[in-house]
């Protein structure tokens, strides 16, 4: 068991990685996880609601918006509380081994609350998981490294106490992006959204998103694009000027950047046929 820097740099060039299981999932109303231990580890991002549990028999509880990452062979049991509604989740199943032991940290898990970037880190993942390109499996370690690195920085910020926007200043800004996806929006805008001055507001903004608050703007709109590609049929053209892009090649670069393919391919791979 070794701390997490040794996990990034031996996860990073030394440890074979393997994706056994993936997907998102919205839960039936009588679900339980049973209790008992996986060889591999196992992440969890909840995008709706919530789940309860023990890990290792201490008591834990991941809402919407949280990551928890569970080391191997730790035993756990999850379930929906009394009278909660059933919660949806991005899952992996992954196994990380180090000359052929599982490759762990100390602690029995990490749990994140407001990880939102772990949540779209990991759409990157299922979006690389069928993908045979030459060096996928590289790309896929990549962002495994990025997930785990983001997930252990927002926790140690949160534990040194460090300053950052509150839940519901992140739940107003996040939906100012999806209400005003094509509208430009400027990081004033969303600094004056949440009663804050320019300068305070991009220092929390990058302490709580590991993003300026114009990179999460461009962020923010080509993912609402993405949606729009896969839910309309509308030309690529014609979505890249609903959402402010006279330049359509503009847009294409962004759209490549954010979600490392082309709109073209993107809306081949996740529309309904």
């Amino acid at each position: 068991m070794i701390r997490p820097q040794q996990f990034i740099e031996t996860l990073s060039h030394k440890a074979d990685v393997s994706f056994t299981l993936s997907g998102d999932l919205t839960v039936a109303r009588d679900w339980v996880a049973p209790f008992r231990a996986f060889p591999s580890h196992l992440l969890y991002y909840v995008t709706k609601h919530a789940f309860a549990g023990r890990i290792n028999g201490q008591p834990i509880r991941v809402e919407a918006g949280s990551l928890l990452w569970v080391m191997p062979n730790v035993l756990r049991e999850f379930w929906i509380e009394p009278g909660k509604p059933p919660f949806s989740v991005r899952y992996f199943r992954v196994a990380i081994d180090h000359h052929a032991r599982p490759l762990r940290l100390a602690e029995d898990f990490l749990l994140v609350e407001d990880a939102w970037e772990a949540g779209q880190i990991m759409q990157q993942i299922v979006n690389e998981l069928p993908s045979n390109l030459p060096l996928g499996q590289a790309r896929l370690r990549s962002l495994l490294v990025l997930l785990f690195t983001s997930a252990v920085r927002l926790r140690d910020r949160r534990q040194e106490g460090g300053h950052s926007l509150s839940r519901s200043q992140r739940v107003t800004l996040a939906r100012l992006a999806r209400d005003h996806a094509a509208d430009r929006l400027s990081p004033a805008d969303l600094a004056e959204a949440v009663g804050l001055s320019a300068d305070y507001f991009a220092r929390l903004f990058r302490k709580s998103f590991d993003l300026s608050p114009r990179a999460w703007l461009v962020d923010q709109r080509v993912r609402h694009a993405a949606a729009a590609l896969v839910n309309s049929g509308r030309s690529v053209s014609q979505i890249a000027v609903d959402y402010g892009y006279q330049d359509v090649f503009l847009f294409s670069r962004q759209f490549k950047r954010i979600m490392h393919m082309s709109p073209l391919r993107y809306r081949r791979e996740h529309g309904s046929g």
